[in-house]
């Protein structure tokens, strides 16, 4: 399986400027109007929301070059998300470096993910996952999991079972349920660590009902091989059909036993 391809719900990440503590503030009384940069973010969203994009982008921009590190991610996610115009991942990769130079993790995961996957310029693993560890220093859940991945899959440098069961422990505790789901595969796989079945499919099951496709995949996978739980084909099959579709290769080959029934 592929690190990240495509980036979290954009509406989700930006409703999370409107209680981000980590936004610059108040320049002036309140207001964004008034010079208040935080709420020229949040009113940005609320553009998003109503579908004026020019406006949204506007105060955006503006909420960024005064400092606001969340209105550079947001900004951001206009363009790789396509909200508007065409994808511009060039343009996105630039407002996302804007955001994670001012330390906002979910920025540096963004453009991570940018760089590792070559989107909008070269591809640089390497330097994908130093943008990764940043994120996760920072904080960020996600940029947490994108880090395991990379030390699972030696993307960016040598592969480090080990510190990827560290990164996703870190992650799963900063709620990221992708998160959870790699910690529960490799709790199960015993990666970097003793196996913990029991503990895996606690993880696991968790991280499906929280819909994350990873996490819905591996426990079609626990099921089909008897992992933490007694082997159950019946609610294996759906689970990993799920999976197959959305390329986690594992899960097309535990299938091919499974359709033989």
């Amino acid at each position: 399986m592929t690190l990240f391809s495509s980036h979290p719900s954009l509406f989700m990440l930006l409703l999370a400027a409107c209680s981000s503590p980590a936004s610059p503030t108040k320049v002036q009384a309140s207001g964004c109007a008034a010079g208040d940069l935080e709420a020229c973010t949040n009113d940005g969203v609320e553009a998003v929301d109503q579908g004026d994009i020019l406006r949204a982008t506007q105060l955006f921009e503006a909420a960024c070059r005064g400092g606001a590190a969340k209105a550079c991610s947001n900004r951001a996610l206009l363009d790789s998300e396509g909200i508007g115009p065409a994808p511009d991942p060039s343009q996105a990769r630039y407002w996302f470096a804007l955001a994670c130079e001012s330390n906002d993790g979910m920025g540096c995961q963004s453009l991570g993910v940018l760089t590792l996957n070559g989107e909008g310029g070269e591809a640089d693993p390497r330097r994908a996952r130093g943008l990764f560890e940043k994120a996760c220093g920072l904080e960020d859940g996600l940029g947490c999991s994108s880090l395991g991945l990379s030390f699972l899959q030696s993307q960016g440098g040598p592969g480090d079972p080990t510190a990827a069961r560290v990164a996703f422990e870190k992650a799963c505790r900063l709620e990221d349920p992708t998160g959870c789901a790699h910690l529960g595969r490799v709790y199960a796989d015993g990666l970097g660590g003793p196996p913990k079945p029991a503990e895996a499919f606690r993880l696991i099951s968790e991280s499906c009902r929280q819909n994350s496709e990873e996490g819905c995949a591996y426990l079609g996978l626990l099921y089909a091989k008897g992992i933490g739980v007694d082997k159950d084909m019946d609610q294996a099959r759906p689970l990993l059909e799920q999976g197959c579709a959305t390329g986690l290769v594992a899960a097309c080959s535990a299938l091919e036993p499974a359709n033989g029934d």
